[in-house]
């Protein structure tokens, strides 16, 4: 992890970090990724989402 930003938990996120691919194929995608973390209120499930989106707010990339 490379950085985190705060969330509103009251909304369902977990976690708003910036990523960087590491491993064996880690070269092949240098970018730096977002990775939404959203627990479902409803159903309790958790949802994970990685994006190159660093714009939008992360509760709309958990609606999308």
């Amino acid at each position: 992890m490379l950085e985190r930003r705060p969330v509103n938990t009251a909304l369902g996120l977990v976690s708003d970090e910036t990523i960087q691919l590491t491993g064996a194929k880690a070269r092949e995608c240098t970018n730096r990724l977002r990775r939404i973390v959203y627990r479902d209120p409803k159903t309790g499930k958790v949802y994970v989402f990685l994006t190159n989106h660093f714009r939008l707010a992360a509760k709309t990339i958990a609606d999308i």
